[in-house]
């Protein structure tokens, strides 16, 4: 097998454990349309297919804190993050999504809520996404510099 082979089947673990196999999560967690993601899981051979090359592969390890060349190493079916990688100051738990559970409840409570809780319950969403965007921004920031000095 191949590097662009282990990619491959490694993106889709990712998808299937840290997106909830949800291969729009994985967009839009890596800045993809859908659509281009879904042909990089294309299999070998299949027209349209697009190669994970080194830039995305940056890209990906870099949505998801995992150390340089992570998504070329051959992992094993259920491993953790990071768990067959290289030591790297980088290893960092990834942030927490919701599960469908937490979603459906999140709902429920914003659809029981009157005016004022409704406002409240946008108002923490929009600040958590804004704090864990910009520290995102800040970590991909560092780590660019980091690898160009």
């Amino acid at each position: 097998m191949d590097k662009y082979e282990r990619r491959r089947r490694n993106l889709a673990q990712l998808v299937k454990e840290h997106c909830g196999g949800i291969d729009a999560e994985m967009a839009r967690r890596i800045g993809r349309a859908p659509s281009y993601l879904a042909r990089m899981l294309y299999e070998e051979g299949k027209l349209g297919k697009k190669r994970i090359g080194d830039d995305m592969t940056d890209v990906i390890e870099d949505a998801f804190n995992l150390p340089r060349g992570w998504l070329s190493l051959e992992q094993s079916e259920g491993m953790s993050l990071g768990a067959n990688s290289p030591p790297n100051e980088r290893q960092e738990k990834p942030p927490k999504y919701l599960s469908p559970d937490e979603i459906s409840e999140l709902i429920r409570l914003y659809a029981n809520s009157d005016d004022a809780g409704r406002a409240s319950i946008l108002t923490v969403a929009r600040a958590q996404v804004s704090e864990t965007n910009v520290a995102a921004s800040e970590s991909a920031a560092q780590n660019k510099r980091k690898h160009r000095g």
